[in-house]
């Protein structure tokens, strides 16, 4: 449910928010329609009722997913910058560059396939397979051989980042009123400086003890972890 819109909330169909939608009728809101009620409860606008509901774990746990999934995009943006010296040895050094624009190209791309589908078809299962998608391309690419097959495998993994930005950050607002928007977006962004450091960490311990195809798929398996999460923990909003 878009936060874009004045939606109108059935109080029979969202017993959740029952308390909300009867303190608003105490209220005389004119946001209540009791004309319009027959046959399927007092009506609320959504905002309204997030105003009045107080915020619990649900919206908080969607936030920290949403920032997880945030902190998995440093992840996957960040990591091929500590590999790029490594790869020298298997791709030449005029083309590596190309590994790391790849990635870009593809957020683009997935940041504006992802908006369209999470209007049309939800939040969460757009999260969920961006989430995905990191995860499938981060393991393919620690297996690939050849300059233009790791630059496939970059881009694609760059179309699953660009879908989730929007989603994280849209997700999370939509569940959280008006007061503690600015909160939840704040604490959705910070995550991304936790996914920086984490990747950092995992190059330290990885890169000069094993090899950077291990670094990478040590690095996707937490976009696989929060698809996981976001499917049975997330709610649409």
């Amino acid at each position: 449910m878009s936060i874009h819109h004045r939606n109108i909330v059935a109080r029979d169909n969202h017993p959740e928010i029952t308390g909300v939608m009867q303190a608003a009728s105490h209220e005389k809101s004119p946001l209540v329609h009791d004309d319009e009620s027959e046959g399927m409860g007092e009506l609320v606008d959504y905002e309204e009722a997030l105003e009045l509901h107080r915020v619990g774990k649900v919206q908080w746990i969607t936030v920290l997913v949403c920032g997880m999934g945030n902190a998995i995009d440093a992840v996957e943006v960040l990591s091929v910058s500590f590999i790029l010296p490594v790869l020298s040895n298997e791709v030449p050094s005029e083309h590596l560059g190309y590994l790391g624009a790849a990635v870009f190209v593809g957020m683009l791309v997935g940041a504006i396939v992802a908006g369209f589908c999470a209007d049309k078809f939800g939040r969460k299962p757009v999260l969920v397979m961006a989430m995905f998608f990191n995860f499938l391309f981060m393991m393919g690419f620690s297996v690939s051989r050849g300059l233009w097959i790791m630059i496939a495998f970059r881009f694609m993994t760059g179309c699953g980042i660009g879908g989730a930005v929007p989603v994280v950050f849209t997700l999370a607002s939509e569940v959280m009123p008006r007061s503690m928007r600015g909160t939840a977006i704040s604490i959705v962004a910070s995550f991304f400086m936790v996914g920086s450091i984490a990747v950092a960490l995992l190059a330290w311990l990885t890169i000069p003890h094993g090899s950077w195809r291990l670094f990478v798929r040590v690095c996707s398996l937490p976009a696989a972890c929060v698809s996981f999460l976001a499917f049975f923990v997330l709610k649409e909003s």
